[in-house]
This record gives C-alpha cells, structure tokens and sequence, in this order.
C-alpha cells in the first residue's frame, strides 16, 4: 500500500512538473508569437514607410527629370535663337565680301576684303562648335572633307592675327620645311582654327621678338601626309607643373594669367579635340622665361600633285638678283626661301651699309627690313645703296602717313606690309617688275561669282524676312544668271504663287506671321498655285541646330543650306536642281 502511495505520488509530480513545463511552454511560445508580431508590424509600418519613400523620391525623381528635359528644351531653343541671331548678320557680310571681290578693287582693297571675309568664316566656325553644345558634349563634331591647299590656308591667318602682332611690335611669319606636299583633302577652316588658337595664345604672353608657325613634314605614304605645326614665340615661357592643366577646358596656367590676358582658356580644349579627330597629337615644349612651342601634327589625305599653286616654285623671275637686309634673321631666311623658289638670285646682308652694287642694276631688287624710322633717317648713305637698284622694298609694320612719306622721299620703290603673305607678295613684285602672270597660272585666293548657263527660264523665288539677307541673297542669285524674286514672309510667298508660276523656292526657317515649317506644309498640302505640286523647296536657314534639317524634310523641304551661304554649296544645289526641272 505504502508503495502503491509512493507511486502515485511520484506520478503526481511529474504530472505537475509536466504541467508547469507545458505552461512555461506555452507562455513562452506566447511571448514569441507576440514578439513575432510586434516585429511583423514594425516590419510592416517599415514596408509601408520604405514604400511612400520610393514614390515620393520617384515623384521627385521624374518632376526632377521634367525639369531637366524642359530646361535641355529651353537651353537648345536658346542656342538656336542665338546661333540664328549670329548667322544672319554673318551672312550678310560673307555674302557681300563675296559680292566685292566681283567688282573693280586694287590690290590692297582685295586685301582688305579678304581679310573681313578669312575673319568671318573663322567666327563663324567658332559659332558653330562653341553655340552647339550639343555636339561637343556628345563628342560629335565632324571633320569637313574638301580640297585646300595647304600653304594658301596657313597664309590666310596672318590676315586674323597681324593687327595685334604689329601693335605690339612683333614679327610673325610662316617658316615652310621642304618636301610636304601642297593640295591636300580635308577640313581647312577647322586646320585655321587650331593654329589661330595656338598663334593667338603666343601672340597674347609675348611682349617682343616673334611667333613664327613652322610646318615640316612627319611621314607620308601613297594617300596621306602627316604634317606637324608648330607655334614657336619668344615670350614668358610655362613651368612643367602648369603645362598639365592648359589642355582641360576654361582653364589657364594660373588664375592671374585671366585676369592680365583675358580668353576663358576654352581654346586650347577645343584644339585638342580638333587634332584628335585629325589622327593627330598636341603638345607643349617651354620653360619661363624661354618661350614656348605649341605643336600639333594631322593627317590628311594627299591631292593630285600636279596641280601646283601659282606662287609656288614659279621661276618667271629666273633673270632677277635680290638683296636682303633684315634684321629678324628667320624672316630673312624665309624671304631668300620664296625668293629662290621664283628664281630670283638672292643674297642675305647682315649689315646695312654692307650692301654693294648688283651685278647687273636692271632686273635688281632689295628688300630692307626690321628697321624702325629713326635708323631709316640716320643711314646717311640709304640713298645712294637704293639708286643702285632698280626696284626696292621697304618692309615695314606700319601703315602709316608718315613712314609712307619717308620711304618715298628716300627713294623706295614700293612698301610691303608685315606679315608677309607670300602669295600676296609674289603678285605684288610682279606686278612691280611688271611681269604678268598668266590666267590659266593663277588661282583667286577668293573667286568671283560665276553665271551659270541655263538658269535665266529658272523661276526662283527667295522667301527671306531679313532685308540684308534678302539683298545679298538677289544679288549673289542675279549674278549667277538667276531669275529671282523675294517674299518676305510665308504669307506673301503663298499669294506670289498665286499670282505665277516658280520653279524653285528657297526657304528661310524662321520668319514672322508664317515661319518656312508650316509654309512649306501648306505647300505640300495644296498651297501651291500655279506651280508644280512637288516644286523643289530648300530650306535656307540660320537655324543649324541637331535636329534642324531632319525637321525641315519632315516639313516636305527637298535640301538643306546653312546660313551663311557658301557659294560652292549654292552653285551645287542650283545644278542639281536645274537637270531636274529640265
């Protein structure tokens, strides 16, 4: 009986045992449902926080690329204007300089003209890579490809740079290695870019001595040359710890070179880009103090060879004897270059009053150099060196009254101005040694219009806006042999059509009361008169922008010429649409 109550007992608490460890069990097992819970709700109010978050930073993240969509559409359309704004004056002005050179201009007119017209086209290239952003941040900027003739297109410059190197008393000049070939295919204007860029930031940091541009010939193969430029001046030099950062956009080699010279440091960037796209390098050589050389080398493709320019290698002067005294002995050494190219016999003085007689006076030339006033008046025996010549050149910086009056009084023949252009020089000796240079020899550094056959039954009419514009585009169409009238706006050119028949229209872009977009819509859709339902439209517009002329042909428009016109480009378009309408 005891063990059965012992038994029992025993039992009993390992049931209560039992028990209570189910209870403990089960309280526990409570607690962690509820835990779990209370984490399952943080875990839920974080879910839904996280969410609201995302939506709202989504919200702002698309308000924010709105914004940015909207101010990329202001900032295009801001450019636009403004390039348009730009174009239209520039069109203007290249297209009378063009008009000018068809009219009766002397030698230093033709200069003159030609300089505003280099200048023109350099500021246009200049709007047209710095205004389109569009292309340089996308890394689109496309190389022309057109032929050019090397020698001519370095020259061209000095017409840019020579006002502020003779202010300052500099001498500038081109220095030529021997072997590069002459005519060569690719993009000119942009080559004239880079070296304005180089020369004008060697022009800027040098006080006295010269800039000379050296070109030389790296390699060359069966199609193509590398040619390397180089930038040479004699001014303050930059440390090696400053070359580094001249390369990277809106900066200089310090902050107080801005401030002295001025420029945003934009140039140097934009060459470096340029000579990449030419397969080319840039670099700098200099220490202070020493000067500096900027080169850069490209690559283009190689012309036929045959076609030599008139002032090169031209021996009409072969019977010549020359004489140089210049004190900048590069310039010397460059002159005695072309003069020997001409065959001229040609000798380098390093003393004034060295100078003896010619071998034979007729047929004799000096040329003296590098000489300020004072020292022209204080050779007592100039007078009597010049009288043993029959032609004599003053080379001179200067352009005034003064210095003109006293070479004339001394007995100078002619004056030359610096810096010397020697296609320009070539035509003024022989024009002085009255020596005349065949037609079928010389190449026009800037060609007059030409009339084009056929086009006086073309019917043209010019929709344009701006009075200028409308001028200069008659004239230069009226001189091509064009029959062209003008409409001021889209309006006045619907009710033109209404009244006549044309055969070809070109259309201005932007225009008050009916711009040239929807104008040419009506066009297309059954404004279009007495003429032909698919009468050919090119559009002739300031606006070139990305995007311009896909819109134009969306609008029904058959070509595309950008503002300012090229002639080249005019008189292609007019012969391709004349066999056409014939």
């Amino acid at each position: 009986m005891d063990n059965l109550i012992e038994v029992e007992s025993k039992w009993e608490k390992r049931y209560f045992r039992e028990r209570e460890a189910r209870r403990q069990a089960e309280k526990l097992l409570e607690e962690k449902s509820l835990a779990l819970f209370e984490q399952n709700e943080r875990l839920k109010n974080l879910t839904e926080n996280l969410e609201k978050l995302v939506k709202q930073r989504t919200n702002e993240l698309e308000e924010a690329l709105e914004n940015a969509n909207q101010a990329n559409l202001a900032k295009r359309d801001f450019f636009a204007n403004i390039s348009h704004e730009l174009r239209t004056p520039l069109n203007g002005i290249i297209g009378m300089t063009h008009l000018l050179f068809d009219t009766n201009l002397n030698n230093i007119q033709k200069d003159f003209n030609h300089t505003i017209l280099v200048s023109s086209e350099i500021l246009l290239n200049l709007i047209n890579d710095i205004l389109d952003f569009s292309k340089i941040e996308a890394g689109k900027i496309e190389l022309e490809q057109i032929s050019f003739h090397l020698g001519e297109t370095v020259y061209e410059i000095l017409d840019v740079l020579s006002s502020k190197v003779n202010e300052k008393g500099l001498e500038l000049y081109v220095e030529e290695g021997s072997g590069i070939p002459s005519n060569f295919i690719g993009d000119p204007i942009k080559l004239k870019q880079i070296l304005i860029n180089l020369a004008s930031n060697a022009i800027k940091f040098t006080e006295r001595g010269e800039v000379k541009i050296r070109l030389s010939l790296v390699s060359e193969s069966e199609k193509t040359a590398e040619i390397k430029f180089e930038i040479i001046d004699t001014g303050i030099g930059i440390s090696n710890e400053k070359i580094s950062k001249l390369f990277s956009p809106f900066t200089q080699a310090d902050a107080s070179t801005n401030r002295k010279f001025g420029g945003t440091g934009l140039g140097l960037s934009i060459s470096k880009k340029l000579v990449e796209l030419m397969e080319g390098e840039i670099g700098i050589d200099s220490k202070p103090g020493c000067g500096s050389n900027f080169w850069f080398t490209a690559k283009f493709t190689k012309q036929d060879s045959s076609k030599v320019s008139y002032f090169e290698n031209n021996p009409i002067l072969i019977n010549h004897e020359a004489h140089i005294f210049e004190e900048n002995e590069g310039l010397a050494q460059t002159l005695k270059h072309h003069l020997d190219r001409w065959g001229i016999s040609t000798q380098i003085h390093s003393k004034l009053e060295e100078i003896g007689s010619p071998q034979n006076s007729k047929n004799s030339l000096i040329f003296i150099g590098g000489v300020n006033e004072s020292k022209l008046l204080e050779t007592t025996n100039l007078q009597s060196i010049l009288s043993n010549f029959e032609y004599s050149f003053f080379l001179s910086k200067e352009k005034s009254s003064k210095i003109s009056s006293i070479c004339r009084d001394l007995g100078f023949t002619q004056m030359l101005f610096k810096p010397t252009k020697f296609p320009y020089l070539f035509e003024e000796l022989c024009a002085a040694l009255r020596i005349e240079i065949h037609e079928n020899q010389k190449e026009e550094l800037s060609s007059p219009l030409t009339k084009l056959e056929g086009l006086e039954n073309i019917r043209i009419l010019l929709v344009e806006d701006n009075l200028i514009n409308q001028k200069v585009g008659l004239a230069i169409l009226n001189k091509m042999g064009c029959n062209a009238q003008v409409a001021g706006n889209g309006i006045i050119a619907l009710q033109k059509m209404q009244e006549q028949e044309f055969d070809l229209i070109f259309m201005d872009y932007q225009m008050p009361e009916l711009d040239g977009y929807e104008t040419t819509i009506r066009i297309r859709n059954g404004h279009h008169g007495k003429s032909k339902p698919n009468i050919p439209i090119i559009a002739m517009t300031a606006n070139a922008m990305k995007g311009d002329q896909e819109k134009c042909m969306e609008a029904g428009m058959n070509g595309f010429l950008s503002k300012p016109i090229i002639q080249k480009e005019l008189q292609d378009t007019l012969q391709f649409w004349k066999k056409t309408i014939e």
